[in-house]
C-alpha cells in the first residue's frame, strides 16, 4: 500500500502478510508511517494504491475503488486515547458496539459481562467512566473492541498514557488476554520493550517503509539495515578494516587501539550487505551486553582501552571505555568495579559482531 498527504509519502510500498492468531507489531519512531498504516487497515484512511485482504476477502482495492467501511471489516480498534465516553457507565461504553448492531438485551448483557470479566472489570458495570483509573480505562477500551468478537484487534500505542509500573503490568495482561482469545493483534508502538516482549513478529518501519520483518530475536540480533541496527537497543561501533577471510567461515578484521592494532575475528554470518573487499574500511558493531570487560587480555578478540567514566545505575555499572577515537559503552556487573583511568580489555564474542561497509 501507498499513501501520501500533500505530496509527502506517509506510507510507501508497504507489503505485509500477517498470520491468523499472530501478535504483529509495527515499530518505529514518530512519523514513520505506522499509525497511518493501521488507520488504512481499519478503513479510516483510503490508500492511494494498494489492496487489503482478510481471510481472502477484499477490504480495499484502490484500483477498483473498493473500500469496505470500518464497521464491516470485522476489526476492533483500541485508539491511543482509549476514547472512553465520560457520560456513559462502564457497561454502556462496552455495550455501545452491540447496540449499533441491534443486539437483543439479554444476549447483549451476557456478552458484555463476559468481556468485563475477561479484562478484570467484573462488578464495575455501573461505575461512571470518570471514576476509572488509567489502567481501568484501557481495559474498558479493550473490552469494547473485543465485545463483538472481531477477527483482528488493532491497537494504536495503547500503553503510552500509563505510568511505567502500570505499563509493565498491562503488557503482561495484554499478552495473556491475546492468548486466551486467540485474536489476531496488530499493534503500533514506538516502545522497543513493548514490541520485544509482546510480539510474535515485528515490522520495523522508517520513513514510510518497512526496513525488516522478523521475530524479536531476529531483528535485534541480526539487523539487515543500519537503521534497524541503531534503532533497536544500544550498539557500539568500532572502526577498522577488513583483512580477509579465515578458515571456519570467519572474517578477520583489524581495529586500531592504544597498543597499535588488534586483530578481531567475526562470524561470516555477521557480514552485512555482502563481504567487504580486502583492505576496505568497515564498521564493527556489537551490543554492550555481549561484551565482557577484564583486566587482562583474552586469547582472541581482546581490545585494550581506557576507562573514561563509570555510572552506577542500580543493577550494574555503565562504563565508558575509550579505544583510540572510539568511546564505547559497556555494561559491568556490580561485583566488578573498574576505576576511572584504568587500562582494561574488551572481549568481543565472534558470533555477536556484525560487520558493515563504512
Amino acid at each position: 500500500m501507498t499513501k501520501s498527504f500533500d505530496a509527502a509519502a506517509a506510507v510507501e510500498g508497504v507489503s505485509l502478510d500477517i498470520e491468523k492468531g499472530e501478535f504483529f507489531t509495527l515499530l518505529g519512531p514518530s512519523g514513520c508511517g505506522k499509525t497511518t498504516t493501521l488507520r488504512i487497515l481499519a478503513g479510516l484512511e483510503e490508500p492511494d494504491r494498494g489492496e487489503i485482504y482478510l481471510d481472502g476477502e477484499p477490504l480495499t482495492v484502490a484500483s477498483r475503488g473498493l473500500q469496505v467501511p470500518p464497521e464491516k471489516r470485522r476489526m476492533g480498534l483500541v485508539p491511543q486515547s482509549y476514547a472512553v465516553w465520560p457520560h456513559l457507565s462502564v457497561f454502556e461504553n462496552v455495550a455501545y458496539p452491540l447496540k449499533l448492531r441491534r443486539w437483543k438485551d439479554p444476549k447483549m448483557r451476557q456478552q458484555v459481562s463476559q468481556q468485563l470479566a475477561l479484562v478484570g472489570l467484573a462488578g464495575l458495570e455501573d461505575r461512571s467512566a470518570t471514576m476509572l483509573s488509567g489502567g481501568q480505562q484501557q481495559r474498558v477500551a479493550l473490552a469494547r473492541a473485543l465485545v463483538y468478537s472481531p477477527v483482528v484487534l488493532l491497537m494504536d500505542e495503547p500503553l503510552s498514557n500509563l505510568d511505567a509500573k502500570l505499563r509493565d503490568q498491562m503488557r503482561e495482561e495484554l499478552k495473556t488476554l491475546q492468548r486466551k482469545t486467540g485474536v489476531t493483534v496488530i499493534f503500533v508502538t514506538h516502545d522497543q520493550t513493548e514490541a520485544m516482549s509482546l510480539s510474535d513478529r515485528i515490522a520495523v518501519m522508517n520513513s514510510g517503509r518497512v526496513e525488516q520483518v522478523g521475530a524479536p530475536e531476529e531483528v535485534y540480533d541480526r539487523p539487515l539495515t543500519p537503521f534497524v541496527r541503531d534503532f533497536l537497543g544500544t550498539n557500539f561501533v568500532l572502526h577498522g578494516r577488513f583483512v580477509g577471510r579465515e578458515c571456519c567461515n570467519s572474517l578477520r578484521l583489524e581495529i586500531p587501539s592504544p597498543e597499535g592494532s588488534s586483530a578481531v575475528v567475526a562470524s561470516a554470518r555477521g557480514a552485512r550487505v555482502g563481504e567487504p573487499e580486502t583492505g576496505a574500511p568497515v564498521a564493527v558493531c556489537v551490543r554492550p551486553e555481549h561484551v565482557t570487560l577484564t583486566s587482562r587480555p583474552g586469547e582472541t578478540n581482546s581490545i585494550a582501552g581506557i576507562v573514561d567514566s563509570l555510572l552506577f545505575v542500580g543493577d550494574r555499572y555503565e562504563c565508558r571505555v575509550s579505544i583510540g577515537a572510539d568511546r564505547l559503552l559497556v555494561h559491568v556487573p556490580r561485583s566488578q568495579k573498574p576505576e576511572v583511568g584504568e587500562k582494561v580489555y574488551l572481549n568481543l564474542p565472534k558470533e555477536g559482531l556484525t560487520v558493515w561497509p563504512k
